[in-house]
């Protein structure tokens, strides 16, 4: 599969501050048939001051190459901050302070955390510090019954300026699916890229026994992904306190934190306006 995030504009024009909901456009990769919509359903509340850690539902349809919805093929539930898990995003210490989020299959109503068990075909986890899951992310896959499918790990760097020259990928088992946050291939992608938070990914199942149930599980999986990972509003370059540009070169992962490397250039500092001000007061006197 080949997955597309769309873009949107308000969002993107706000540098974040106007957080729309995701929409996902999921194609076929051999001959770029659109297969389905994934769309996220989150109150502007939690999306304003959580996100992207906020508590969310995403409804994948399955759509007609015109991409016209047909039937509702599954529903993705996540748990997030705010109120239900205050500490996500800090060290992964443990489940409440992990990431995760539950597969329903077909139509569920509903919000987060209160969806109706009964359709539940998978979860999908983050490890933890206790479960040794130190400087690689790590997500572990489970069928309905929590038997495990497998785990994914991912790099200790990503993000930052290394998505304008680098896939980042994920592997589920060292190989049996990869789940490759996409580079891009274009002077406008590079500008997407630079611009707004819309990723594009590559999901690859090389293990032929996974069944319909566990691709489902890992579709779902790359979703939860991209909020823990590369949903960071100007995660790039951005101008910080007295006009510093600050670049990100990566994000490195530690225990659950995603830590930035990031260099300044320009700006004001604290010393020079004191220096400044200084001056000012023994003019007066």
């Amino acid at each position: 599969f080949s997955i597309q995030q769309r873009v949107h504009v308000a969002e993107a024009g706000t540098c974040g501050c106007c957080e729309s909901p995701n929409q996902y456009d999921i194609f076929d990769e051999t001959n770029g048939t659109r297969l389905m919509l994934a769309e996220e359903r989150s109150s502007a509340w939690t999306r304003c001051c959580c996100a992207p850690g906020h508590s969310l539902i995403v409804d994948v349809h399955a759509v007609d190459p015109s991409g016209a919805k047909l039937y509702q093929a599954m529903t993705l539930e996540r748990l997030g901050c705010c109120m239900d898990k205050p500490c996500l995003g800090f060290c992964a210490c443990a489940g409440p302070c992990a990431d995760g989020a539950v597969l329903h299959a077909g139509a569920v109503a509903g919000d987060a955390g209160s969806l109706p068990e009964a359709q539940i075909i998978g979860k999908c986890a983050q490890s933890t510090v206790l479960s040794g899951s130190l400087c690689t992310p790590t997500v572990v896959v489970m069928a309905r019954g929590e038997e495990e499918i497998g785990t994914i790990t991912g790099p200790f760097m990503f993000g930052g300026c290394t998505e304008l020259c680098c896939d980042t990928s994920f592997k589920l088992d060292d190989g049996r699916a990869v789940i490759t946050k996409q580079k891009p291939s274009s002077l406008s992608d590079v500008m997407r890229e630079m611009a707004t938070d819309s990723d594009r990914f590559k999901m690859e199942f090389r293990d032929k026994s996974l069944d319909p149930a566990a691709k489902a599980n890992l579709i779902g999986s790359m979703l939860l992904l991209d909020y823990m990972f590369f949903e960071r509003d100007v995660d790039m370059c951005a101008y910080g306190a007295g006009g510093a540009l600050k670049i990100t070169l990566c994000n490195c992962y530690c225990c659950g934190l995603i830590c930035p490397c990031t260099c300044k250039f320009g700006g004001k500092g604290e010393e020079e306006g004191d220096g400044d001000q200084h001056e000012e007061l023994v003019e007066d006197e």
